[in-house]
C-alpha cells in the first residue's frame, strides 16, 4: 500500500478525522455546558416558586417524580422530617458560601450535586425569611432537587451519534479520495505503464490522454507525450539510418570480397593483381569516407563537443579544400575557383568547417559535368560570413529539394552509387552548420546549377557544442 494513492487516501482520511474528532469533542462538551445550565436555571425557577408557596400557605406544594423538594433550616442543614419522601440520599446542606450571603434574596443559588450511588443533581436553595428589620433574618431554606438521568441518557445518545456520524463521514471521505485519486492518476498509472512497455523496447504506444481540469498532471502527460513521440521519431530515425548504413557498408564489402575470391581461384599475372589491388583499394577507401561521416553523424547526434573556437582565415580554408580535391577535380575535368575577400576569417572549428566546405564542394564536383566550374564564395554578411559553392550541374527538381540534406538520400541513386556517394555529406554539412549557430539553404535550377548557402554568424561562431 505504499503508493500515492494509498498516502493520499490515508493521509486525507487522517486529517478529516483528526478534525471531526475535535469539532466532535467541543460540540460534545459545550452540549453539555448548555444542558447543565439550562437544568440549574430550572431548578432556581422552582425553588423559586417552592419557596414562595411555603410561604403564603405554610405547606409544601404536590412535588413532581422529576422534581424533589425539601425545606432546611436556618443552619442551611437538611431537615428529612419537612422533605418529600423521595427526596435523595446525599449531601444538599447549603453550602456555606450561600450561607453567608448577607442580600440571599433574588439571587436563588445552584449547583450540581453527586450521591453517593453515582446520581447527578442539580440542586437550587431559596432563603426564607422577613424584611422585618435590617440585617435580614433568614428562618429556612427551600431546596429543590432536579435529577439529571435524561440529561446523562441523552449525553450517552448524543455521544453514540458522534461516534457512528465521524466513522460514518470518514469512511465516506476515504472512499471517495480513493476513488477521485484513482481518477486523478489514471494518467500516472498509464504513464508508468507506458514507461514500463518503453523499457522492454515497445514504442509502438498511442498517446496518454491529457486531464483539463488538472493543470499539473496535464502538464506532466504533455511532457511524457512529447517525449514519447521523440523516442518514436529517433527510434525510426535510428532503424532506417541502420539499415541504409548496413545495405551501403555491404555494397563495398560484397565487391571486395567477390573480386578477392575471384582472383584467389587460379594464379594471375602481377598486373591482374595490382589491378585487384587497385580496385580493392578503392572500396576500402570509400568505406573509410563512409564510416568517417557515420562517426561525424553520431558525433553530431550525441551532442558531443565540437573543438575549441578560434580564427580561421577563409583563404587557407578554401585552399586546403582544394589541395584535397585537386586530384579528383582534375579526374571529372572540372575546375575549382575561389571568390575570397581578402582579410576574411571565420571564429569557429576549424575541422568543422574544414568538413563543410569539404563535403560541398566533393558534392559540387560529383554533381558537374566536364569542362564545367565550382566557384567558392566568400560573402560578408552582416555580423558574419556567407559561404557560397556553386555549380552548373543539372540542377535539382523541386520535389527533392526538401530532402537533399536527408541522411542516405541521393537524388540519382545509381550515378551516386557509382561515384562512390553515399547521402551523407549534405547531412553532415547541416549538422555541423546549425551546431555552430548557422544556418544552409540550397537553391538550384534544373539545367542551369546548384548553389548551397551557408551563412555563419560570428558571434555564434563560438558556440563548442552540436545540437
Amino acid at each position: 500500500m505504499n503508493t500515492l494513492r494509498w498516502r493520499l487516501t490515508f493521509g486525507v482520511t487522517a486529517v478529516v478525522f483528526a478534525a471531526l474528532l475535535a469539532f466532535a469533542g467541543r460540540f460534545y462538551q459545550v452540549t453539555l455546558e448548555w444542558t447543565q445550565k439550562d437544568t440549574l436555571e430550572a431548578a432556581r425557577d422552582k425553588t423559586v416558586r417552592v419557596g414562595r408557596e411555603l410561604a403564603a400557605t405554610g405547606t409544601l406544594p404536590a412535588e413532581s417524580p422529576e422534581v424533589h423538594v425539601a425545606v432546611l433550616g436556618p443552619d442551611g442543614r437538611l431537615d428529612r422530617r419537612r422533605t418529600s419522601h423521595s427526596f435523595p440520599e446525599g449531601d444538599f446542606d447549603v453550602p456555606g458560601v450561600y450561607r453567608t450571603n448577607t442580600v440571599p434574596w433574588g439571587d436563588p443559588h445552584a449547583r450540581e450535586v453527586q450521591t453517593e450511588d453515582g446520581r447527578r443533581f442539580a440542586v437550587a436553595w431559596y432563603p426564607l425569611g422577613e424584611l422585618a428589620s435590617p440585617p435580614i433574618a433568614v428562618s429556612g431554606w427551600t431546596a429543590v432537587a432536579i435529577p439529571m438521568r435524561k440529561q446523562d441518557a441523552r449525553a450517552e445518545e448524543l455521544k453514540g451519534q458522534l461516534v457512528v456520524r465521524i466513522l460514518g463521514i470518514t469512511f465516506s471521505s476515504g472512499l471517495l479520495v480513493y476513488l477521485l485519486t484513482g481518477l486523478w492518476t489514471r494518467s500516472l498509472a498509464s504513464a508508468a505503464d507506458s514507461a514500463e512497455q518503453l523499457a522492454e523496447g515497445d514504442l509502438t504506444l498511442r498517446q496518454l490522454a491529457a486531464p483539463k481540469a488538472d493543470s499539473e498532471l496535464r502538464r506532466l502527460v504533455l511532457a511524457f507525450n512529447a517525449l514519447l513521440d521523440r523516442l518514436r521519431k529517433l527510434h525510426t530515425s535510428q532503424q532506417r539510418f541502420i539499415a541504409d548504413a548496413a545495405h551501403e557498408l555491404r555494397t563495398p564489402l560484397t565487391i571486395l570480397r567477390g573480386e578477392i575470391q575471384v582472383a584467389l581461384r587460379k594464379d594471375r599475372e602481377a598486373d591482374r593483381y595490382r589491378a585487384v589491388l587497385q580496385s580493392n583499394l578503392e572500396e576500402v577507401m570509400r568505406l573509410s569516407r563512409m564510416i568517417e561521416n557515420l562517426l561525424a553523424l553520431a558525433r553530431a547526434d550525441s551532442g558531443t563537443p565540437l573543438g575549441r573556437p578560434e580564427t580561421v582565415p577563409a583563404q587557407a580554408l578554401c585552399r586546403g579544400v582544394i589541395e584535397k580535391l585537386g586530384g579528383a577535380a582534375h579526374r571529372a575535368r572540372v575546375r575549382l575557383r575561389t571568390e575570397v575577400p581578402e582579410g576574411a576569417a571565420f571564429h569557429g572549428d576549424a575541422v568543422a568547417l574544414d568538413r563543410v566546405i569539404f563535403n560541398l564542394v566533393e558534392n559540387a564536383i560529383r554533381y558537374s559535368s566536364p569542362d564545367d566550374e565550382v566557384v567558392m564564395r566568400i560573402i560578408p554578411n552582416g555580423s558574419g560570413l556567407r559561404l557560397e559553392v556553386s555549380d552548373h550541374g543539372p540542377g535539382i527538381t523541386p520535389e527533392h529539394l526538401p530532402q537533399v540534406f536527408g541522411r542516405f538520400y541521393r537524388v540519382d541513386s545509381a550515378r551516386n552509387r557509382s561515384d562512390g556517394g553515399v547521402g551523407l555529406g549534405l547531412a553532415i554539412v547541416k549538422s555541423l552548420v546549425e551546431a555552430q549557430g548557422g544556418t544552409v539553404e540550397v537553391h538550384s535550377e534544373v539545367g542551369v546549377g546548384t548553389t548551397f548557402s551557408v551563412s555563419l554568424p560570428h558571434q555564434a561562431m563560438g558556440s563548442n557544442h552540436y545540437s
